[in-house]
């Protein structure tokens, strides 16, 4: 197992960058969801999550023009390239151009709230007795407490995400095979070469895994959402991937509830960097206390 692909998303909900290096500190990649945007009418974290007010999010990149420091909490400025090529950068008139875009009066953070929250769309799912799957129409709307997390950045859950080749061509089989499946849709920070069709890296879940200079606990399985069916840059709309993620592969998450999930959610234990063809190990924490204490593997 090694790592195939780094990607870096400097403002939440927005396309991010990719390298073949990236500095690891205790809130995930240096400068990942270090930017937002702030609805001024309602004061949500703005996120692709609700995507009738939101998707067009997905059609702009954004861009670190000098490199974030591993132990400075200021961050350098970004570029975000519109769907028409325009750009503009994070310290010069962002707000007014970002607002005309998006048709809602926005205003772009570097610092969470103390009063952060944010909204996003749950599709309902279920599954009938004789085990028939329904997948329900109707959409809710959660408003979701962001600044109790008390985050540094603008994560939803744990500071990274790591998604495999292999949970990639496992979810394409079950799905029939219909068309590829697009790592970039996953907005996984770490992609791992993984041999085999197999949704392999959720059984990682309570382990540690060692990527590079860094060593990562496993939190959960992460939740999908409608943001992945979303078109993505050049990438369509397609709520088929979706549908067999949540027909297929639903987990107990808690305290989430039961779920659609592909990929993990991990946190970094220490500091350093990730890089491309990294070799990528798992650890039985078990194995790893053993191993402090001087028992165990001889």
């Amino acid at each position: 197992m090694h790592v195939i692909e780094l990607t870096r998303y400097p403002v939440k909900s927005l396309i991010g960058e990719t390298a073949s290096s990236f500095n690891v500190g205790r809130t995930g990649i240096v400068g990942d969801r270090a930017y937002a945007l702030q609805d001024v009418e309602t004061g949500v974290i703005v996120a692709a999550k609700n995507p009738r007010k939101w998707a067009r999010l997905l059609t702009m990149t954004a861009r670190y023009l000098e490199e974030p420091s591993l132990h400075d909490d200021t961050m350098p400025p970004v570029e975000i390239t519109l769907p028409d090529g325009s750009t503009v950068r994070s310290d010069r008139d962002v707000d007014q151009t970002l607002s005309t875009f998006l048709g809602r009066q926005v205003r772009l953070l570097d610092q969470m709230p103390d009063d952060a929250r944010y909204e996003f769309i749950r599709t309902t799912y279920a599954r009938t007795d004789d085990g028939t799957f329904l997948e329900r129409e109707a959409e809710a709307a959660e408003d979701i407490d962001m600044a109790k997390h008390r985050r540094l950045n603008f994560v939803d859950f744990s500071p990274m995400h790591v998604l495999s080749t292999a949970s990639l061509r496992g979810l394409a089989q079950l799905r029939g095979n219909e068309g590829g499946i697009e790592p970039h849709r996953y907005r996984s920070n770490v992609l791992v070469e993984i041999e085999g069709a197999e949704l392999a890296e959720q059984d990682w879940v309570g382990s540690d895994v060692t990527m590079g200079d860094v060593t990562v606990s496993v939190d959960l399985p992460t939740p999908r959402c409608i943001m992945t069916t979303l078109q993505h840059g050049p990438l369509p709309l397609d709520r088929g991937q979706l549908r067999a993620i949540n027909r297929h592969n639903t987990l107990d998450v808690p305290p989430y509830g039961r779920l659609g999930c592909l990929g993990i959610y991990v946190t970094p234990r220490d500091e350093g960097a990730v890089s491309l063809g990294d070799p990528v190990s798992v650890v039985h924490r078990s194995e790893a206390v053993a191993d402090r204490d001087g028992v165990g593997r001889g």
